[in-house]
């Protein structure tokens, strides 16, 4: 398992705080009751995009971008999940979003 927590202060949505968990295939999201909003407007982007939604218990939101893919194309990374180790999908996954959370001027920090 891997983590991360995304913080940013806008204008727009005001102080942002986001948890970003990674557990094999599958990435976990939860935002902070200022952040429902935004982080709802995140799972709405991820989900026009083809991903599996289940909200849970605490807060938590499942989401799963991989599904039954035969091929995954993140950024400049095309891995066949089929083939590939847990472990590794969940190190691609864990660079490509801590990246763009980065890119997107959020502090983030990995949370060990």
């Amino acid at each position: 398992m891997r983590e991360f927590r995304a913080t940013q202060h806008t204008p727009q949505h005001g102080a942002l705080t986001l948890h970003v968990r990674f557990i094999g295939k599958n990435m976990f999201m939860k935002g902070t009751q200022s952040s429902s909003q935004y982080t709802q407007q995140v799972i709405n982007d991820l989900e026009s995009r083809g991903a599996t939604i289940k909200k849970g218990n605490g807060g938590w939101v499942l989401i799963d971008i991989i599904k039954d893919h035969e091929l995954v194309k993140l950024g400049d990374i095309e891995f066949h999940p089929k083939e590939a180790k847990e472990e590794d999908i969940e190190t691609i996954l864990f660079d490509f979003f801590l990246t763009k959370y980065r890119e997107a001027k959020f502090a983030v920090q990995e949370i060990i």
